[in-house]
């Protein structure tokens, strides 16, 4: 596994893992505008449903606290939640599209 790219030393990993607060908000400032750009790409350059995105990786992170062990583990925890609810975006996207231009002739 690659070193983390997320800046996560110790102290801030322990905390993440007690679920405190103040760690969780600071590795939410830390890591936030790096994994916005990461959706925002994973969606293509349109960032309207990125920030939603981001904000549910960090949701799943607090929920699953206790879980992370190392810092590379909450990099590629956040990572791949950013990069799966960006492809379930795309999909939704995909067959909402493929439902307007489908029922569009029907409707017209």
């Amino acid at each position: 596994m690659s070193a983390p790219t997320i800046p996560i030393d110790d102290q801030l990993l322990n905390g993440v893992r007690l679920g405190d607060r103040v760690a969780l908000a600071r590795l939410h400032h830390d890591a936030h505008d790096d994994l916005l750009a990461e959706a925002t790409d994973q969606l293509g350059g349109d960032a309207s449903h990125a920030e939603a995105i981001v904000a549910h990786a960090f949701e799943r992170l607090q929920e699953e606290h206790a879980c992370f062990n190392t810092a590379a583990v909450v990099d590629v925890f956040l990572r791949s939640a950013v990069r799966e609810a960006a492809v379930r975006e795309r999909s939704h996207r995909a067959v909402s599209e493929w439902y307007a231009l489908h029922f569009a002739g029907v409707a017209g």
